[in-house]
């Protein structure tokens, strides 16, 4: 019981934890983002709290569903399969190892801050073309997407929906990092055998803590911020991450980078923000997605019975 409980307990104080996207002061500047961008456009204090902080969007069946999967989640990613992955760390020192026995030590000669700043561009770029890559299988493979669907059957946005992922889709990039994080540490180990570390802040890599630092948390809200037509094209902005929530079908499939638009450019994947667009959210199944047990029941049964 007490591994069970130990891990609800850790879930909820993600607002705690530096490494989670709803950690309290990328919430806080995400809301100051949401604030200034109220008073540009209505000039007026009146409605700032309730467009800051929509009650009724946060007591929506679909929130509280969201908050109950952020917790089962971790629970079944701490007790099930934590203990049974890969550490990367030790992934890392065996691509070492074996990239030592098949091209012997790499002889290029970096200093240690050239060594970091390499390592951390590399490890941010990589790692995100990885969930790129992933986040468009679940789209375009029928069976994934039966997983994935759940994430997109959210019927409101709030910075939790984040975590409103299918177990099955949980394991998927938690199994991601794993091989990311020890391959790209691995090459690096070789080029540069010592002790590899990216710039951090509060033990976390400077690049997400800038991206979450700057309105991460506004990609699932009802909060339109665009980056305009040249930056989109290079990074995804909150609007663009709406649009792909969005259920219309010109909508469809588009904008599926986390932080870089770069690899949606390059596969024809990418949409263009102008002006705000009306936008609903949901698929065929989010009515009956306000059952958490149909939530994570249902896409089985639904992939069983394709195979048959």
């Amino acid at each position: 019981m007490e591994k069970i409980l130990k891990p609800i307990q850790h879930a909820l104080l993600y607002f705690s934890q530096p490494d989670e996207r709803i950690y309290y002061p990328y919430l806080i500047s995400s809301a100051i983002i949401a604030a200034l961008l109220f008073l540009t456009y209505n000039k007026s204090f009146k409605g700032l709290l309730t467009y800051v902080f929509p009650y009724k969007r946060l007591i929506h069946i679909s929130s509280l569903n969201d908050i109950l999967l952020l917790i089962i989640n971790h629970v079944i990613n701490v007790v099930f399969f934590l203990p049974f992955l890969i550490n990367s760390i030790l992934l890392a020192y065996l691509i070492q190892q074996w990239m030592n026995d098949w091209f012997g030590e790499s002889g290029i000669q970096i200093s240690d801050t050239e060594a970091i700043v390499y390592y951390a561009v590399a490890y941010f770029i990589i790692s995100d073309f990885s969930r790129y890559v992933l986040h468009f299988l679940l789209h375009k493979i029928s069976f994934l997407w039966e997983f994935h669907k759940v994430h997109h059957s959210a019927e409101v946005l709030t910075p939790i929906t984040l975590y409103r992922v299918h177990p099955v889709e949980s394991m998927l990039f938690q199994l991601r990092s794993v091989f990311i994080g020890g391959l790209v540490s691995g090459v690096f180990l070789w080029i540069y055998p010592y002790s590899i570390t990216p710039y951090v802040v509060w033990g976390v890599h400077v690049g997400t803590f800038v991206f979450n630092l700057l309105g991460a948390n506004l990609r699932h809200s009802h909060v339109w911020l665009s980056f305009g037509k040249y930056v989109e094209r290079i990074f995804i902005s909150p609007a663009q991450h709406i649009i792909h929530h969005s259920n219309d079908p010109k909508h469809f499939n588009k904008n599926m980078g986390s932080e870089l638009a770069i690899w949606d450019w390059l596969f024809k994947t990418l949409y263009i923000t102008k002006e705000k667009e009306d936008i609903k959210f949901g698929v065929e199944e989010s009515k009956e997605h306000r059952s958490l047990v149909k939530i994570i029941f249902q896409p089985f049964g639904k992939v069983f019975r394709r195979k048959k």
